[in-house]
């Protein structure tokens, strides 16, 4: 037997079987209920303090045993789902509220190919305003996870906001596709990222594989599609830049900038400063030492090797002050 229950005609229930014991309405088996934002469904419902009365418009609710929330915007569809969850509805505000706190294995899925793992999620919604989820880590672990096609990560606390797509991670680290070369990945770690196609870094940025080591104050990942997945498209870097790499002509190569830019399709390095600072670049072998406004290291299309050049007012040696900014910054590598 199918029971529906209407809540102010912006929440209805539905389920398999129901009782009502006079204070709650207690539903079992198939449980479904639209809400805001899209619908619920679980194994069991309670609805505390069930009273059509439009004066005290708030409810709470209980969900138990698969339970899903699914959610609709635009151009993406979220489900997240848990062992369980509890909130409260409010069906007769102007802008009908929910809120719910789902606890126990949460995973939340989304159409265009994130899926976030975590202990402990809240999930908010007004109607017509799509809401937001809040992931955090199970009691007893340090993180929670997200992944999206290849790239991966842990962080302290996940934000997904349903209305504008863009995810916020905590605390991140993990490894991602950069395009240093096909297939290759760099692990990665700031204060905070923003996912929204593009991957904004904040905060104590460092990239790092076998053989290159990046820092910076503030990071960006562009993307765009190839034959229907997102590539690397640009990498740039922002603030005390410092570089550390082995891929430049085999030798162990190190730059400090105010800024760099990389081209993984042309393999393009572009290190520029902000005046008076100038681009300070050197190799170990002591073969090369540029100074100058801008450095660029760009492939030989005959002999596919690097070759560095300097833009600008460019000095083949460091001054004192020169060597103090490497020192100061460079001292725990060199």
């Amino acid at each position: 037997m199918i029971i529906i229950a209407s809540l102010m005609s912006l929440y209805q229930i539905q389920a398999e079987k129901a009782t009502y014991d006079g204070r709650d309405l207690i539903l079992t088996q198939a449980v479904e209920m639209t809400h805001p934002a899209g619908r619920l469904n679980s194994r069991r419902a309670v609805v505390q303090n069930f009273k059509i009365d439009s004066r005290k418009p708030f409810r709470k609710i209980l969900l138990e045993g698969q339970v899903c929330v699914h959610a609709t915007t635009a151009d993406r569809d979220i489900n997240l789902f848990a062992d369980r969850a509890s909130g409260e509805i409010d069906a007769g505000a102007l802008f009908a509220f929910q809120s719910l706190y789902c606890q126990g294995a949460v995973e939340i899925s989304t159409s265009d190919g994130f899926t976030a793992r975590g202990g402990e999620a809240r999930f908010t919604a007004l109607a017509n305003r799509n809401g937001a989820i809040e992931l955090i880590p199970a009691p007893l672990s340090p993180y929670c996870y997200l992944t999206h096609e290849c790239n991966h990560l842990e962080a302290r606390k996940i934000h997904l906001d349903l209305e504008t797509k863009q995810i916020v991670c905590e605390e991140p680290k993990g490894e991602i596709e950069a395009g240093w070369k096909k297939g290759a990945f760099i692990a990665f770690q700031a204060k905070r990222i923003t996912w929204q196609q593009d991957l904004l870094l904040e905060g104590g940025v460092s990239f790092e594989d076998e053989r290159v080591h990046l820092e910076a104050g503030q990071g960006k990942l562009t993307y765009k599609k190839e034959n229907g997945r997102l590539q690397p498209d640009a990498l740039y870097c922002d603030g005390s830049v410092r570089m550390i790499s082995s891929i430049i002509q085999d030798q162990e190569s190190f730059a400090l900038a105010d800024q760099m830019m990389y081209l993984p399709k042309t393999r393009t390095i572009v290190l520029t400063s902000i005046a008076p600072h100038r681009v300070l670049f050197w190799q170990s072998s002591g073969d090369l030492t540029l100074s100058a406004p801008e450095i660029r290291v760009e492939i030989d299309q005959k002999t596919q090797q690097e070759n560095v050049l300097g833009v600008g007012d460019v000095h083949f040696h460091f001054t004192l002050q020169e060597e103090d900014a490497i020192e100061t910054l460079f001292s725990k590598y060199l």
